[in-house]
């Protein structure tokens, strides 16, 4: 039993963005929550003691 598999131009364009989309998504999503925990490390190591 042979199966053959056919990707018509349209489906691998929508494929191929939904990948591109994904990954760039993916990537500020991380940078955002890196930006975001390095700020809360920073606030709860710093030096001022006006908390006190």
């Amino acid at each position: 039993m042979s199966v053959l598999l056919y990707i018509d131009p349209g489906s691998g364009s929508m494929f191929f963005q939904l990948l591109i989309a994904g990954i760039a998504g993916a990537a500020f999503t991380l940078k955002n929550q890196i930006k975001l925990l390095a700020f809360w490390i920073k606030s709860k190591f710093s030096k001022d003691k006006t908390e006190e």
